[in-house]
């Protein structure tokens, strides 16, 4: 075989395999471009992430429940950076005008342990079935005003929680009876599922989420600059 021959059978074979490796990228992207809802369909992932973060039922909302862009922010009492963010979400919605901005938390650990529900996590849903969410939002606000600042906590000690509670009004002897024999669980590891279908690593993580579009954040941001986010998707 002469070595013209060699090349063009050279460049023949590469030619093949180039083109082979663009369908397979092409394949890849496609797949890593769909997610599956709850419903098992596969869907774009921007609509699933729409369907994810769509506000449920059972969220828990401090603002208007109707309001015209959801900043939905997955939580763990135990981190520093979530409590921060908590706070500046509250701060958010309390600086603007009613009906345009809703904060909604939902549950996700920061440790590997999203099959199971944390003691702080069934403290404040039985202080929210008691109150609401005026009630769950407080237990927060105090829970988190009062955890030793700038720490990562293991564990949070119970007598926060309870001093959390009785702050935002909660009876104690109704919340020790539901603490006690708290059997809402899925309420909880709703939560955390739709945190995993969500493909969310660490927290906190926060959304904010228009009818159209979703901005997400994957650290802690202050009120200035979910206020500029807002600000852009409303143009």
């Amino acid at each position: 075989m002469s070595f013209s021959s060699i090349n063009k059978t050279t460049l023949l074979l590469t030619g093949v395999l180039l083109i082979l490796i663009g369908l397979i990228t092409v394949l890849y992207l496609n797949l890593n471009h769909q997610a599956t809802t709850t419903d098992g369909n596969q869907v774009s992932s921007e609509q699933a992430r729409q369907e994810l973060l769509a506000l449920r039922e059972s969220d828990h909302v401090y603002g208007d429940r109707d309001a015209d862009t959801m900043v939905v922010i997955y939580s763990d009492a135990t981190c520093n950076y979530c409590r921060w963010q908590f706070m500046e979400l509250l701060n958010l919605v309390d600086a603007t005008p009613a009906g345009e901005v809703a904060f909604v938390y939902r549950y996700l650990p920061i440790w590997n342990t999203r099959s199971e529900v944390s003691t702080s996590e069934v403290y404040a849903e039985c202080v929210a079935e008691q109150i609401g969410d005026d009630g769950f939002f407080m237990y927060h606000e105090t829970l988190f005003s009062s955890l030793p600042p700038r720490e990562r906590l293991d564990t949070i000690d119970e007598s926060f929680m309870k001093y959390a509670a009785e702050n935002a009004g909660s009876d104690l002897d109704e919340l020790r009876l539901c603490v006690a024999n708290f059997n809402n669980q899925d309420r909880i590891l709703s939560d955390h599922r739709s945190g995993g279908a969500l493909n969310i690593v660490s927290v906190p993580q926060t959304f904010v989420v228009s009818d159209t579009e979703i901005v997400d954040f994957r650290r802690s941001y202050s009120e200035a600059v979910f206020r500029s986010a807002i600000d852009e998707l409303k143009q």
